[in-house]
């Protein structure tokens, strides 16, 4: 069978296997793009609540933004305060007439400037300005005209400086006045403070308030999407035929609806939304750090190309990690499967050891994997960390020297460090996001790589499904091999009428089973015909085909549930008194109601808490429920006792009468009465008849029955 390719490009990434879908097809490089393409279908059911949570996760973040600039505010307006004297008297002393004119709006009748104004002035005219002694060099306070004031500056005379309802009084007279009296002429600072810290902490609650709702509302929203994609993935592969299930250890098809989707969850709540908050957050910071002071963003942003650099090689060594650690994750689960599920054969034939043996082998794979992993993260953050401890000391040493000189206030100063560490706070928690996203990613190739995959009965064109089946069965020239080139049935012709027996014998290898895993469709033949009611296998409709095939296995497969579940499956229309009155056609009511519970009884995992008599008597119940019209039984009577046999089969007997009826047995006794035996050797039907023909032939029958009574 032809596997569908992920998209096309190199061979290497094109993995074919034979019979379809392989773990090591994982290792096709598919785009992130397109795997948020293809995942698209299952968010747009939920877009309003997308929008939503996009939008309460951009009003967070930009409440985020604003606490360094609120610290700027407090420190620039209410903690440090600071105002320079203009001295208009000694603008002769000014080399440059031009550039009074230039800012003679600022300076003109103007006594103080504030830090604000001060920073309007260019650099270089602030020096010479400056030098000049129009600006001066000290630093002072300005309060409000008041009571107090007025008071202070009779006490202290030649400290306040009164201009238009303000007064001034420099930093280093500040220090002269009592602690007292300093807090009352600075109260409206408190005040001030006092605001901006209500302001700080409202920003963080509503950052709080509408992180929470996005969170809730991605919890939500990922849950449902997650419910729908397991189950639609099971629905997927409930479909695909046995050859499916025979080439796929069910541990890693369990890793695929489990581990796999849950990985694809934390995709989406722990990285979607957290990368849209980091861009958003990058954004927000540089558009701010550029506003305050471009030259000092333009230092810090010398850092970004490094980071770049870093964090592009990082996401390429971390992916092919991640990819191998899922390839070995899914190993170990399988292998972990396969030794629980066998657990009684390992342990009877002291295979503890070679099982531990082979597990030490897997999970040192799996651990050079995780290693890998480790590594690389372990070079990556010490690297972004020294980033942005860098950029940090950069911020300072620059920023420091602006400050001293003036350029710039200690708020921006400081609103700097906080929107770095900001700035570099994403950063850092790319390691964790790649971690879930190259995880998610390498499930999300998985899942769709299987859901992509389809190896279920083929259908063509219009099915044919009445509501009754006569059950007139016809092989015509059939041919199989499980692989090419080893075939398995050659050339099976037979015809079974309706309501006959037909048996199927032969030496273990023969064909038996698989012949019958043709009829019901479990496989599809590789040359020939099979019919029923003159009607092609593959054009009846699947559903009702399997539903007028009633089949009971020498190895029985309960479901946990009561024993009445397990007689109904899908018909539970059926009341217990129904399915009493039919277990009494077969006389087992007596033996199902001696159970503890009788029909409720709990047959626990598999049907573990039952004798191999008890779970063949259920099946056999099984088939009588769903009343189908071709019966087949494939060594129902192989493991259980001589008084269960008897039971079994007198029940068998009521069975068949009226249904086309296959049955293969190795016990010969059982099948003497069937209306036609088929001897089967090497795959091919060698022999035909009634038992009375086929030893009166004297042939491969004949020598059978002599082995057996021999025995």
């Amino acid at each position: 069978m032809k596997r569908r390719c992920w998209r096309k490009g190199s061979k290497a990434d094109q993995v074919h296997t034979g019979y379809g879908y392989s773990e090591e097809a994982d290792r096709g490089k598919l785009r992130n793009l397109f795997l948020l393409r293809r995942l698209a279908p299952y968010v747009l059911p939920y877009g309003r609540m997308v929008v939503a949570i996009l939008l309460l996760t951009l009003l967070g973040t930009g409440f985020e933004l604003v606490p360094p600039y609120l610290t700027k505010v407090a420190i620039d307006r209410y903690i440090l305060p600071t105002f320079h004297r203009v001295s208009l008297d000694k603008r002769s002393l000014v080399e440059s007439p031009e550039l009074l004119h230039h800012y003679e709006a600022l300076l003109k009748d103007r006594r103080y400037l504030s830090n604000q104004e001060i920073r309007k002035i260019d650099p270089a005219h602030l020096r010479l300005l400056k030098q000049a002694g129009v600006i001066g060099e000290e630093r002072y306070y300005r309060c409000r005209d008041s009571e107090m004031t007025e008071a202070l500056a009779a006490r202290f005379p030649g400290k306040f400086d009164p201009v238009g309802g303000y007064s001034y009084i420099d930093y280093g007279s500040f220090d002269e006045l009592p602690a007292s009296e300093i807090r009352d002429l600075r109260k409206d600072d408190f005040r001030g403070v006092s605001i901006v810290a209500l302001l700080f902490l409202t920003a963080l609650g509503f950052s709080f308030l509408s992180h929470y709702g996005s969170i809730y509302a991605l919890e939500w929203t990922s849950h449902n999407i997650m419910q729908d994609m397991r189950v639609e993935l099971f629905a997927h592969l409930t479909r695909q035929g046995v050859p499916f299930f025979d080439r796929n250890q069910v541990g890693r098809l369990v890793t695929r609806a489990t581990n796999d989707v849950q990985n694809l969850n934390e995709l989406f709540k722990s990285v979607i939304l957290a990368v849209f908050k980091d861009v958003f957050v990058i954004a927000g910071v540089v558009f701010v750090l550029y506003r305050l002071n471009s030259s000092l963003a333009m230092v810090c942003f010398t850092l970004i190309p490094f980071i770049l650099i870093l964090t592009l090689l990082f996401a390429w060594l971390a992916r092919e990690a991640f990819r191998e650690i899922r390839v070995q994750v899914a190993k170990l689960n399988g292998f972990f499967q396969e030794s629980f599920a066998n657990m009684t054969v390992i342990q009877l034939f002291v295979r503890e050891l070679h099982r531990l043996s082979l597990f030490e082998n897997v999970n040192q794979d799996n651990f050079r994997a995780g290693m890998r992993q480790i590594t690389i993260f372990a070079v990556f953050l010490p690297a972004i960390e020294l980033l942005a401890a860098l950029a940090v000391a950069l911020v300072i040493w620059y920023g420091g020297g602006e400050v001293v000189r003036e350029r710039i206030s200690l708020g921006v100063l400081v609103a700097f460090i906080g929107y770095v560490q900001l700035f570099f706070r994403p950063i850092r928690e790319i390691s964790e996001k790649f971690n879930i996203m190259q995880s998610a990613l390498a499930s999300t190739e998985r899942i769709f790589q299987l859901l992509d995959h389809d190896e279920s009965p083929r259908r063509r064109g219009k099915e044919h499904g009445p509501d009754r089946l006569r059950g007139h069965v016809v092989f015509r020239e059939v041919h199989f091999a499980y692989r090419e080139g080893e075939p398995v049935l050659e050339d099976i012709n037979f015809e079974a009428l309706p309501g006959e027996t037909v048996a199927l014998v032969g030496a273990t290898g023969a064909g038996k089973t698989t012949l019958i895993h043709l009829l019901e469709r479990f496989y599809e033949p590789s040359r020939g015909n099979i019919l029923i009611d003159d009607v092609d296998l593959r054009d009846w409709d699947l559903e009702r085909l399997r539903r007028s095939i009633g089949l009971v296995m020498q190895d029985t497969v309960l479901f946990s549930g009561s024993v009445l579940d397990n007689m109904r499956m899908d018909r539970e229309e059926l009341s217990t008194d129904e399915v009493r009155d039919l277990m009494r056609r077969i006389q087992a009511d007596d033996l199902f109601a001696a159970l503890p519970g009788g029909y409720d009884h709990e047959v626990g995992e598999g049907g573990a808490v039952l004798s191999v008599g008890e779970r063949q008597l259920i099946a056999f119940a099984r088939v009588l429920v769903h009343d189908p019209e071709i019966l087949i039984l494939d060594e129902a009577t192989a493991h259980v006792d001589p008084q269960t046999e008897r039971v079994i089969q007198e029940a068998m007997s009521r069975l068949i009468k009226g249904r086309t009826t296959f049955v293969i047995a190795h016990r010969l006794s059982t099948i003497r009465h069937a209306d036609r035996i088929l001897v089967m050797r090497k795959g091919r039907i060698v022999e035909s008849g009634k038992h009375d023909e086929l030893m009166a032939f004297g042939g491969l029958y004949y020598d059978l029955n002599r082995y057996r009574e021999a025995q």
